[in-house]
């Protein structure tokens, strides 16, 4: 599986063909980052590869756009940021306590994932430390919660899930849409860059890429080509434990 992210791939897309301004793109019936010959529940309004027009108003990936987000869930992504700032591989968000720090292997990526436990709830955290990249799960309760990457202490990824399955709102830079019980529906939306070619020129703007309907549940995680989840943090390649030693010593044979 691709563990990167596909969004780094549709920002490079849309600078390419926005900056060149391509006016003769061929005509695409699909969406080229889903499997083909999978999107016939798929309806597009709008398909435009070419990032060709600016993006409307009521589609506009800011929090403060209540078509695409809710009062809480503008709230937790505002203060999301504040809340993992100081977040290291041994000390957790307020009112949590290191429970266990791992050594983790992805393919040819490796970092530190450290799991911490809150006080006062049954919430808990797992953090996993890539450079640059915080990925962090937070479950409210086992197996319910929401992932979310943090990139230079920004959020780029927010995934919400529960009884272990993909479940709610679904959002990053470039991509919005929604889960049911793991499959996707509803709503589906890619955003990329606008290059204004015309006086003035070099402006740059938000595009709408895509605005479709998803109007039967669909295997978004399956047909995906790449990986726009964070599920793939739960999968580590190798693991070592670097603490509690005591712990990892006595499970040795």
């Amino acid at each position: 599986m691709n563990i990167r992210t596909l969004a780094p791939l549709i920002a490079l897309m849309c600078d390419i063909t926005g900056a060149l301004a391509v006016p003769n793109l061929p005509q695409v019936k699909e969406w080229p980052f889903l499997a083909e010959n999978t999107q016939s529940n798929i309806v597009f309004r709008v398909l435009d590869i070419s990032c060709s027009r600016p993006c409307p108003s009521q589609y506009t990936n800011v929090l403060s756009n209540t078509n695409l987000y809710s009062v809480q869930q503008r709230e937790l992504l505002s203060t999301i940021p504040l809340k993992y700032r100081d977040v290291t591989t041994n000390c957790g968000p307020a009112e949590t306590r290191l429970v266990r720090l791992v050594k983790v292997r992805y393919d040819r990526m490796e970092g530190v994932l450290a799991h911490f436990a809150y006080n006062k709830s049954a919430a808990q955290d797992d953090v996993v430390f890539l450079g640059r990249e915080m990925i962090v799960k937070h479950q409210t309760t086992p197996s319910s919660g929401y992932y979310f990457m943090l990139v230079d202490g920004k959020v780029s990824s927010y995934q919400e899930f529960a009884d272990g399955k993909l479940n709610g709102l679904f959002t990053d830079l470039h991509t919005w849409l929604r889960f049911t019980n793991g499959m996707a529906v509803g709503t589906f939306l890619v955003w990329g860059k606008h290059f204004q070619s015309a006086p003035p020129p070099n402006v740059v703007s938000d595009a709408l890429m895509v605005d479709a309907e998803i109007t039967k549940p669909y295997d978004f995680w399956k047909y995906q080509q790449g990986s726009l989840d964070l599920t793939w943090v739960d999968f580590p390649s190798s693991e070592t434990v670097l603490y509690p030693k005591v712990e990892a010593d006595k499970a040795k044979p």
